[in-house]
């Protein structure tokens, strides 16, 4: 069953629960919940975790306020309780203090951030061979460490990447020197391409991800 008004974002103003929902490891176990109900023999499953270690957790949750019981299913012998939550939350900044900013930026981008290295690392290890490879750690043109999985020398480079039967993924960092004019270029030339993309339905998902800010 879908949470009813599901697309106003449930506003969190209790920190235990706030810190709970920005907890990755702990979020995992929420997300099954969001905007449907789910049974606890199941999400236990799904997570590949005991059934009573899950019922321990969904009970914290519960007093939390962050999960609710939401219908009980009669069967012979005990009836199956049901849960869920929002489809969304929205916790403010002022109701976790012990985060920066930079650690709140840093939470948003980290689950994307594993799974498109996960999804890049399976692609590459179908097209090359990864026997020989190994970490390049150097300076950049601003004096920063720079770190590159690569292979020895120069027996191999990324542009083939580009050849036709190659898998289209791509992964760079690099510092550029840009006027402000030219880097609001860039940054308006990006929205384009993405928004020429973004409307295609094509059969495969591949994931994007972009930044760019000043690096002072």
């Amino acid at each position: 069953m879908e949470q009813e008004n599901s697309s106003s974002p449930r506003l969190i103003q209790e920190e235990k629960a706030a810190q709970l929902l920005l907890d990755l490891e702990q979020l995992e176990l929420v997300l099954p919940f969001m905007g449907q109900e789910r049974n606890i023999a199941d999400v236990a499953k799904e997570l590949d975790m005991a059934v009573d270690a899950m019922t321990y957790r969904v009970k914290r949750l519960v007093k939390l306020g962050i999960l609710s019981e939401s219908r009980k299913k009669a069967r012979k012998g005990r009836a199956i309780t049901y849960y869920q939550t929002d489809s969304a939350f929205f916790v403010p900044v002022k109701i976790i203090p012990n985060q920066t900013t930079e650690d709140l930026f840093l939470r948003s981008d980290v689950l994307m951030r594993k799974q498109i290295a996960q999804s890049m690392t399976r692609a590459l290890y179908e097209a090359v061979s990864f026997e020989n490879w190994g970490v390049l750690i150097q300076r950049d043109v601003t004096g920063h460490p720079q770190l590159g999985l690569t292979p020895p020398g120069s027996e191999w480079r990324f542009d083939r990447l580009l050849e036709p039967d190659a898998p289209a993924l791509l992964s760079s960092w690099m510092p550029l020197k840009l006027e402000f004019e030219d880097a609001k270029a860039l940054q308006a030339d990006l929205f384009e391409l993405i928004g020429k993309y973004a409307q295609k339905q094509g059969s495969q998902t591949y994931l994007l991800g972009l930044s760019l800010a000043p690096n002072n």
